[in-house]
């Protein structure tokens, strides 16, 4: 049904009970350019014999309007009975959606006839009533609904938090906005969606993405796994930072090379942090110096190592953060790029540092002519030049590292567009 809602494949749907382990925001897509920007909020399933988790507590906090779902072919048991009871206590709309309903549903109307509030049948499997129920509680909303506020997704930065199964992604997150937010557990695989809780720093917003642990290859055949691979995939092409989470004790493995390459290769603004630096003795930098030498020279990525559960070193994972995003904003003048490439430029100049394929004449000697900045986070260069297409790929490698040296954007990977001037 949230699928329906947003008109995407924003919730992964599967016959396998318990999939949705965590909140999942998404803007509603029905009826939006008559009532106006809504948000969406699917929550994980109640477990009737048990009390509301803190989770639940805070997702019902935060909306406006709360439609419980139930299941038509069950009919309405005592545990469907207890959940209207409590959220009927709540200052909250209350609508309820009776789902897998059949077109001819008018055997099933008896047994929820007692049901108080607005009751709807609805099939999600066949897009049946879903459209109908989401106009008629829109109409009757007291007020609009405003939970862009609460959540802050639109003009904040977006950080991506990935990483093998068990890192401490869900503990990270839960422990940098202060409650709980994502489920904790010590059985891989417990995040499957993406899930996204905002925060404050240094009067900055930043909407912190929970991902599901990446599985190698080998080990993720069937197809909810392959789900998850490629929701965290699409989750860090949309983000602006990238934060990779590695076991302090298990070291980088070939996998995490695979997840830094791909972020790279898209532009993004990448940190590496060692996660449960606690559980390692003084979190032995000697031992791990040949392997961060590396990252630092080979990827330029920052590379920091704290405890999301014992909080150790969580102030300079924001610091970092906040860092990388500065720079991914940074408005470069475009005089201060050109003098990289004229007569006023600090030796050796991009034009005479550059290695040349073979010996050419003057007629087809390398010239930058031109360049300006094209965009922010990811930060993107344009630079105008005479035979750039002859160019290879170790020289174009070599201009885009001269450049990010020369404006001191070591620790960013940008991105530099090569246009040729006939």
């Amino acid at each position: 049904m949230f699928n329906r809602i947003i008109c995407q494949h924003g919730s992964i749907a599967y016959c396998l009970p318990g999939l949705t382990a965590d909140s999942r925001y998404g803007i509603g897509a029905l009826h939006r350019k008559r009532f106006g920007l809504y948000y969406v909020l699917d929550t994980n399933g109640w477990d009737v014999y048990s009390a509301p988790t803190d989770q639940l507590k805070k997702v019902v906090s935060l909306s406006s309007t709360v439609i419980l779902v139930l299941d038509a072919r069950e009919g309405l048991s005592t545990g469907d009975l207890k959940i209207l009871n409590y959220l009927s206590r709540l200052d909250k709309s209350v609508y309820v959606a009776i789902n897998k309903a059949d077109p001819n549903y008018a055997f099933m109307k008896k047994e929820f006839n007692h049901i108080v509030c607005s009751s709807f049948f609805v099939s999600s499997a066949h897009n049946i009533g879903i459209k109908r129920m989401m106009y008629y509680i829109l109409r009757n909303l007291n007020q609009a609904l405003n939970v862009k506020k609460e959540l802050g997704t639109r003009n904040s930065t977006r950080v991506a938090i990935v990483g093998k199964p068990n890192v401490g992604k869900s503990t990270l997150v839960n422990t940098l906005v202060g409650y709980y937010r994502s489920v904790v557990s010590i059985v891989s695989g417990t995040t499957k969606d993406p899930i996204e809780a905002s925060l404050m720093f240094k009067d900055h917003q930043y909407t912190m993405i929970d991902t599901g642990g990446l599985k190698r290859k080998g080990t993720s055949e069937y197809s909810v796994a392959r789900c998850v691979i490629l929701k965290t995939l699409q989750t860090i092409l949309t983000s602006n930072i990238v934060l990779l989470l590695v076991d302090a004790q298990l070291g980088i493995a070939k996998h995490d090379l695979t997840v830094i390459d791909f972020a790279l290769r898209n532009n993004k603004a990448l940190a590496v942090g060692f996660n449960k630096c606690d559980t390692v003795k003084a979190f032995n930098v000697k031992a791990k110096l040949p392997e961060l030498q590396r990252l630092k020279e080979q990827f330029r990525v920052c590379v920091l190592a704290f405890s999301a559960l014992k909080r150790i070193g969580l102030n300079s994972l924001l610091a970092t953060l906040h860092r990388l995003n500065n720079l991914a904003n940074t408005k470069i003048p475009t005089i201060k790029l050109n003098k990289l490439i004229g007569d006023t430029a600090p030796a050796p100049t991009i034009e005479a540092s550059t290695p040349t394929t073979a010996a050419t004449s003057a007629k087809d000697k390398l010239k930058l002519n031109y360049i300006h900045q094209g965009g922010c986070s990811p930060l993107v260069l344009v630079a105008h030049g005479s035979n750039i297409n002859k160019l290879n790929k170790d020289s174009k490698r070599h201009i885009k590292e001269t450049i990010t040296e020369m404006l001191g954007l070591n620790k960013l990977h940008i991105h530099i567009n090569l246009r040729n001037v006939r």
